[in-house]
């Protein structure tokens, strides 16, 4: 496995809308051979899905208001907020590394994660429903993929201090249910027509 770093000279790069799409490059068009992980922060951003209908998931005028960064990802899945505190990671995958990892298995990519965070002293974690980390069986970070010819990426958040108020804006207005137990993980935004799922302590 090799590190892919993407500070730009020497500087860290939260922008999201570059941030994004580095993925897309090394799998679509570098596309080196092997296992690369890269990780990085986002300036405030809403990421939506590949197959999501903007319009009836976010409020453009609290974006613009806010000067929050709106991105569609490559992958499928629902739509995140993202800031300074939260921590995205990516496996880049090209040709068979021969170290495990495979397409549409995140056990592999989720398990450097879990055992990071074990050392840390978080106890009782798993991954459940195929893409979800849990900590006593509570999701704090979801995971997703997209796949083009030989390569692919497997990546997703670690929501360690996100800014919860700023957080509970930029989407259409459900109902907040708390879904999870690790401290200070922010919220899970998900399509306007569900409930948005704030990660609570319990």
């Amino acid at each position: 496995m090799f590190l892919i770093d993407t500070t730009r000279q020497g500087q860290v790069v939260t922008d999201a809308i570059v941030n994004q799409s580095i993925d897309n490059y090394l799998v679509n068009d570098l596309k080196l051979p092997g296992h690369g992980l890269m990780m990085y922060v986002n300036q405030p951003a809403v990421i939506v899905g590949i197959n999501q209908t903007v319009t009836a998931e976010v409020d453009f005028q609290y974006l613009a208001d806010q000067h929050v960064q709106l991105v569609r990802r490559t992958s499928g899945g629902g739509a995140v907020y993202h800031d300074e505190r939260n921590l995205i990671f990516e496996h880049i995958v090209n040709g068979d590394p021969q170290d495990g990892s495979k397409f549409g298995d995140y056990t592999v990519f989720a398990d450097p994660i879990l055992r990071a965070l074990k050392a840390m002293g978080v106890a009782d974690l798993g991954i459940s429903q195929k893409s979800a980390l849990t900590v006593a069986g509570k999701k704090f970070s979801g995971m997703t993929m997209f796949k083009n010819g030989d390569g692919y990426a497997a990546g997703g958040t670690i929501m360690y201090d996100l800014n919860v108020d700023a957080a509970t804006r930029p989407c259409c207005r459900r109902e907040i249910g708390p879904t999870a137990a690790w401290p200070r993980t922010g919220f899970r935004l998900r399509t306007c027509a569900n409930t948005w799922h704030r990660n609570t302590r319990t």
